[in-house]
């Protein structure tokens, strides 16, 4: 065998070593911001139940009703002591679906009634927190989320039963929202607050809609 031959042979397993060399130092340096990523993964994320979810709305949810926005006479008001004194009535189910509406106009026209087509106009609003700049502290509010009260024409459906959460899906209708209607009359306006256990869209965020029907179904 040549001597020009093995020098060729050496030069050929020196190149090989050293390629393997570098696979092996590549695959480790990999492993290890793998091990890294995985490790500050699991560190960072923080697994949130439904129920937690559920939880943390309803606090939200009592915080914002409980809330002292009002004065009259000296005498503090909460959201919802101000809401039912201005209210021509109210229904209250916040022991059964959740729903709690004020009635702000009594309609003059008939009563909504079950599978009879309805067409109303919306004004939809989230209970959210907002940040207060002076004492950092977390305040529940009312802000403006959607609105068909300008649309070219209202949200017309078939009014079907409050629990029938298929129907409501299907209707891309809120059960709050159809619950609330079933309390309504003809031209009746109110203001209801609808949790997200019975408005499949709001992501646990508690909703409220100003309600007013256009049309009944004779």
């Amino acid at each position: 065998m040549s001597s020009g031959y093995l020098s060729l042979l050496k030069r050929k397993v020196k190149m090989n070593r050293s390629k393997r060399n570098k696979l092996i130092n590549n695959f480790i340096l990999a492993s290890f911001i793998l091990g890294l990523v995985t490790m500050v993964s699991c560190e960072t994320y923080d697994y949130v139940s439904p129920q937690e979810y559920i939880d943390r709305e309803m606090k939200l949810l009592d915080d914002f009703y409980t809330a002292i926005i009002d004065t009259v006479d000296n005498v503090e008001r909460s959201w919802i002591e101000k809401s039912t004194a201005e209210a021509v009535d109210t229904v209250d189910n916040r022991n059964g679906s959740g729903m709690l509406l004020f009635h702000t106009k009594i309609g003059e026209g008939d009563s909504v009634k079950l599978y009879k087509r309805v067409s109303y106009r919306y004004i939809e609003y989230q209970i959210l927190t907002y940040t207060d700049s002076v004492t950092n502290e977390e305040i529940p509010g009312m802000y403006l989320y959607s609105s068909n009260e300008y649309a070219e024409a209202p949200v017309s459906y078939t009014t079907f039963p409050k629990n029938d959460a298929t129907s409501a899906y299907n209707a891309r209708i809120p059960q709050g929202v159809n619950e609330a209607i079933l309390n309504m009359r003809y031209g009746g306006e109110c203001r209801v607050v609808i949790p997200s256990s019975i408005n499949s869209n709001s992501s646990y965020i508690t909703t409220i809609f100003d309600l007013r029907v256009t049309y009944l179904e004779n």
